[in-house]
Order: structure tokens, then C-alpha cells, then sequence
């Protein structure tokens, strides 16, 4: 998966927390400054709501493409 900003572990973690059953799969907290891991995050939601993946997916390439039409 190509890695934009706005689909960001830090910008899509509390989201996805509040998915159906994707919490269990990720501890409590984690050590100041870090987060999970992205590759993991993406899986585990990707196996639960596919659909939730393909509408940020999509999302994130039209913000590109008209951001890029402008340049």
C-alpha cells in the first residue's frame, strides 16, 4: 500500500479502535511515543472491514489526484 499522510497510523488508530471486534487484536496503550505497527493495523482491519480499507483507499488517491491536477 503506497503510504500518504492522511492514511497514517497516528490519523486512523482511535478510528479504527472503534470498529467492531478490531480492538482485541491490540494491546491496551503503548510505550510513550510509539504506536503499532502500520503493516499489522492495515491487515487486521483490511481481514475485518474490507469495505472500510477500499473507501480510505479510494479517498486518499481522489484527495491526491486533485491535488495534483492544481500543480
Amino acid at each position: 500500500m503506497t503510504k500518504y499522510d492522511e492514511i497514517s497510523v497516528k490519523k486512523l488508530y482511535d478510528d479504527f479502535m472503534q470498529l467492531d471486534q478490531v480492538k482485541m487484536y491490540f494491546p491496551d496503550s503503548y510505550p510513550k511515543g510509539r504506536v503499532c505497527d502500520r503493516e499489522f493495523m492495515f491487515n487486521v482491519v483490511n481481514t475485518l472491514h474490507p469495505d472500510v480499507i477500499t473507501r480510505i483507499r479510494e479517498h486518499a488517491l481522489e484527495v491526491r489526484y486533485i491535488v495534483n491536477e492544481d500543480v
